[in-house]
C-alpha cells in the first residue's frame, strides 16, 4: 500500500482527448474606405496658422539678421522672432511686422520676452507714436480668428522672401 491508502497502479489514467481543431477564420469582405488623403487645401486651420508663423518668423529673422537683440542688445547667439504681445493672447497682432523683431533666446525664452527691454528697443526702432498706436488698438485684436484665405495669403507673401 502506498501513501494515503491507494495502491500503486490502481488509478486509471485519463484517456488523451484529441486536440480540437481551430475553426477556420472567415475573412470579412473588403470595404471601400471613406478616408481621403489631405491636400494642401484640406489642411486644418491650426496647421495653416503654424505654417504661416514659420514663414513669417523666418522672414523676421532674415530681416533683422545684422541687428542686435531688441531687448538687450546682444549680437551673438541663437535668435528668435520675438513678439511685443504674446501670440497666445493677441492673435490678431501675430503677423504685424512692426511688432515682431529678432530677440535672443535668453530674453525670449528664459526672461519670458523681457518686456521692459523690448518696449525700450521698440520705441527706438519704430518711435513712441507708433508704440502708442499699437497700445491703443491691442485689445481690439485680442482674439482674432484667421480665415483659410488670410493664412494662405500670409504664407504666399512670406514664403519666397
Amino acid at each position: 500500500m502506498t501513501y494515503f491508502g491507494k495502491h500503486k497502479g490502481s488509478d486509471p489514467k485519463p484517456e488523451k482527448q484529441p486536440k480540437k481543431q481551430p475553426k477556420p477564420l472567415k475573412r470579412t469582405p473588403l470595404k471601400k474606405s471613406n478616408v481621403k488623403i489631405k491636400k494642401h487645401s484640406d489642411t486644418t486651420l491650426h496647421a495653416l496658422f503654424a505654417a504661416a508663423c514659420v514663414v513669417f518668423q523666418r522672414r523676421v529673422r532674415k530681416r533683422d539678421h545684422f541687428r542686435p537683440c531688441i531687448s538687450c542688445g546682444v549680437m551673438l547667439g541663437l535668435f528668435h522672432a520675438g513678439h511685443r504681445y504674446k501670440k497666445e493672447l493677441y492673435s490678431g497682432l501675430v503677423f504685424e511686422e512692426e511688432l515682431c523683431h529678432s530677440q535672443c533666446e535668453t530674453c525670449n525664452v528664459f526672461k519670458q520676452g523681457n518686456e521692459k527691454g523690448y518696449i525700450i528697443g521698440l520705441t527706438e526702432r519704430i518711435g513712441a507714436e507708433r508704440v502708442a498706436f499699437w497700445e491703443s488698438i491691442k485689445d481690439s485684436q485680442r482674439e482674432y480668428k484667421y480665415t483659410r484665405e488670410e493664412l494662405n495669403t500670409i504664407i504666399n507673401k512670406y514664403k519666397n522672401v
